[in-house]
């Protein structure tokens, strides 16, 4: 199992915790009454809610589970933050980005089938967080790291700011990665794709 990095008091019993239990709230409302949720995806109805979850995987704040209508497993975990900075300066963000990170090295096989997602709950739709989700569609929408590149260097694809944001990301991967032996083995333009 990979290895875990101290909380900050904030993310266990500050205002984090009332907007992990607030956001997990709404996902239990889609449990019970069997309604397919965004973060799974919508041909998936889940089938559990989990908070501090650390001993299923990295990103433990919540992670729910559902099945396909054919009913094959996926599993989506979910860090919750309020406002997260996701900027080059942006210390506090580090463990966050390196808990997906361990997701998306250690489990990549789930994670490039689509049996695992990661997901990013907010309670602040700051900027870098709206240019955080254009770069994640983007990312999913290839298949593989270099084409992420083209497609965000692409003529009208991305605004300056969106390709800005993306080397804010690359640099919070350099720090999450810095002396983490089980994630230095990928690429960290890679890694940021993922």
């Amino acid at each position: 199992m990979p290895t875990t990095d101290a909380s900050a008091p904030y993310s266990t019993g500050g205002g984090g915790v009332w907007i992990e239990h607030r956001y997990a709230a709404t996902l239990v409302a889609a449990l019970l009454t069997e309604d397919p949720i965004s973060e799974l995806g919508d041909d998936v109805v889940p089938h559990s809610v989990r908070l501090q979850a650390s001993y299923i995987g990295p990103i433990d704040d919540v992670v729910v589970e559902g099945s396909t209508r054919d009913g094959l497993g996926r599993r989506v975990s979910i860090g919750v933050r309020r406002d997260p900075g996701l900027t080059t300066s942006d210390e506090k963000s580090v463990p966050l980005v390196r808990s997906f990170l361990r997701v998306v090295t250690g489990l990549w096989d789930e994670v490039a089938a689509g049996r695992w997602r990661v997901a990013l709950a907010v309670g602040v739709s700051s900027t870098a967080v709206q240019q955080t989700d254009v770069l994640a569609r983007m990312a999913r929408s290839v298949s593989f790291a270099a084409g992420f590149r083209t497609a965000v260097e692409r003529p009208g694809a991305a605004k300056a700011a969106v390709r800005t944001r993306l080397k804010h990301l690359d640099a919070l991967v350099v720090a999450a990665v810095k002396n983490q032996d089980d994630l230095s083995q990928v690429d960290a333009e890679e890694l940021t794709w993922r």
